[in-house]
C-alpha cells in the first residue's frame, strides 16, 4: 500500500512538495486578500524569460529565474507608484514579453539539455537534493519574515490607509511581499511549472475562503487543502501515470468545487 515510499525520488518529491503547499497557501491568502492574485501569472511568466537565457547561454538555468521575477515584481511596483499606470494592463505587458523573450531564446540557442516545458508544466518528481536544500531554506527564511511582519502585512491587505497613518515605513513590507513572491514563484517553476503556480497560490485560498470565517481560518484550511491536493497528486502519479502538477491541480478543483457545494446546499 506504502510501496511508493520505497522510492527516493518520491519521498524527496513529498518533502519539498509539502513544504511548498504549506508556504503557497500562506502567501496565497495575503495576494487574494490584498487583490494581487494576477500578479503571480505575471512573475511566473517572465522568470520563463530567465529561463529562456538560460537555455540560450547554455550554463545551465542557475538563480536567472529569480533575477527576472524580481526585475518584473519592482518594475510593477515602481512604475504603478510613480504614475497612473494600470496594473492589470501592466501584467499583461510583462507576461506577454516574458513568454516571448523564452521562446526567442529557446529558438535561438543551439541544443541544450535543459527543457523550457519543464518549467512550464513542474516535473517535481525530479527535484534534486541540493534543489530540495535551496527551496526548503528559502521557504523556511520567507515564512520568518512573514511571521514576523504578519500583524502589519494583515493591515497592509486589508486597510492600508490605517497602516500608512499608523506607521511610516509602510512601503518596506510593500517592498517584503513583493519580494518574497517574486523570489516564491521563480523558485516554484521547477516544482509545479509556470503555467500552473498561479493555480496553486489562489485555488486553495479561494476554496477556504467559501467556508471559512476569518483570515486565520481562511490561511489553516488552505494550507489542509493544498497539503491534501500535494499529496494525493503526487501518489495519483506514481501509480496512474500521470503528470504530477496536472493530478495536483484536478485535486485543488475538485475541492474547489465540493466547498461551492457546501456553502450553498449545508453552510446557507
Amino acid at each position: 500500500m506504502l510501496d511508493f515510499l520505497n522510492y527516493t525520488f518520491i519521498v524527496r518529491s513529498l518533502l519539498v512538495g509539502s513544504l511548498f503547499s504549506v508556504f503557497a497557501a500562506f502567501l496565497g491568502n495575503f495576494l487574494v486578500a490584498g487583490k494581487r492574485a494576477n500578479m503571480s501569472d505575471m512573475l511566473s511568466h517572465f522568470s520563463l524569460a530567465g529561463v529562456g537565457l538560460g537555455i540560450f547561454l547554455g550554463g545551465g538555468v542557475g538563480f536567472l529565474p529569480i533575477g527576472f521575477s524580481l526585475l518584473a515584481g519592482f518594475s510593477l511596483y515602481f512604475l504603478s507608484n510613480k504614475s497612473n499606470l494600470n496594473k492589470e494592463a501592466f501584467n499583461v505587458l510583462i507576461l506577454s514579453l516574458g513568454l516571448a523573450l523564452a521562446i526567442f531564446f529557446v529558438n535561438m540557442s543551439p541544443s541544450s539539455n535543459v527543457s523550457l516545458e519543464t518549467y512550464l508544466f513542474g516535473s517535481i518528481l525530479t527535484i534534486s537534493k541540493s534543489e530540495v536544500w535551496m527551496i526548503s531554506s528559502f521557504i523556511l527564511i520567507a515564512f520568518g519574515i512573514l511571521l514576523f511582519n504578519y500583524q502589519k502585512l494583515v493591515g497592509l491587505v486589508f486597510d492600508p490607509d490605517f497602516l500608512k497613518s499608523q506607521f511610516k515605513k509602510v512601503k518596506k513590507y510593500e517592498l517584503i511581499l513583493m519580494a518574497v513572491t517574486s523570489i516564491f514563484v521563480a523558485i516554484s517553476l521547477k516544482i509545479v511549472g509556470g503555467l500552473l503556480v498561479s493555480a496553486f497560490l489562489i485555488i486553495s485560498v479561494l476554496s477556504a475562503q467559501q467556508i471559512s470565517s476569518s483570515f486565520k481560518h481562511s490561511i489553516l484550511l488552505s494550507i489542509g487543502f493544498n497539503l491534501l491536493s500535494t499529496i494525493s497528486g503526487i501518489i495519483l502519479s506514481f501509480y496512474y501515470n500521470i503528470p504530477t502538477s496536472s493530478a495536483i491541480i484536478f485535486v485543488l478543483s475538485g475541492i474547489f468545487i465540493l466547498t461551492l457545494i457546501y456553502k450553498r446546499y449545508v453552510q446557507n
